[in-house]
């Protein structure tokens, strides 16, 4: 099995607009979060950041979403990319998301939930493109 955040990543936002568009919204907001961690997970990777032997990023970056979007600024600004770190919201729109909503009643996300994600998700998937657009990312 190999890692391929870009690819995760498109899937994931393909299948979350699916779901935001059947008004599907706690499943679409979930994998707006994953899309982003993916996306901005291959920037990293393409900027310098090593993957274990599983496939895994390292500490601390081995993280989800509402912790990885601030490291991610973090991380591009210390490898002298602060164009990609400029081209999200400095503050993070998955700070509220979590992975284990997963488990979460149905109720419990709503339509304006998926849509602040599905914004935070644009963003992440806009950096990545620009870094494939830059040679950053194949």
């Amino acid at each position: 099995m190999s890692t391929d955040f870009k690819d995760a990543a498109r899937r994931h936002w393909d299948d979350a607009e699916l779901l935001d568009n059947n008004r599907r919204w706690p499943n679409a907001d979930h994998l707006y979060g994953f899309a982003a961690e993916c996306a901005l997970k291959a920037v990293m990777v393409g900027l310098g950041m090593q993957l274990g032997p599983d496939g895994k990023p390292p500490k601390p970056h081995a993280v989800h979403i509402h912790q990885l979007w601030d490291q991610f600024l973090t991380f591009a600004n210390g490898q002298g990319q602060a164009g990609y770190a400029a081209m999200l919201q400095q503050s993070n729109p998955f700070s509220a998301w979590h992975e284990n909503q997963r488990y979460w009643g149905s109720t419990t996300i709503g339509p304006a939930d998926a849509q602040a994600h599905c914004a935070g998700a644009r963003q992440a998937l806009g950096v990545l493109s620009q870094a494939r657009q830059d040679g950053w990312v194949k």
